[in-house]
């Protein structure tokens, strides 16, 4: 409901990141990196990059995580370097 929130109307509401962060605090840290990914994705497809770098990071360093998944954050953060959210 938060991403369909956010995409609604224009789709240029931002994702509200309080109660997303309060859901992945639910995960158990060594199941989060997926559900991270696909966070920081939307993020990063938003122009949120600081906040979307952030869980990118934590995404490509968890063994836990999906490889696809960390190879595409890995690869996204290399794309992200020297960029600000606007």
């Amino acid at each position: 409901a938060l991403f369909r929130d956010s995409l609604a109307g224009d789709g240029k509401a931002p994702l509200d990141l309080a109660p997303v962060n309060e859901i992945l605090d639910s995960i158990p840290p060594d199941r989060r990196g997926n559900s991270e990914f696909i966070v920081g994705e939307f993020l990063l497809n938003r122009g949120r990059t600081d906040e979307a770098r952030r869980l990118l990071q934590r995404c490509a360093g968890d063994d836990a995580t999906f490889v696809w998944f960390r190879t595409i954050a890995a690869a996204n953060l290399r794309g992200t370097e020297g960029a600000k959210t606007p």
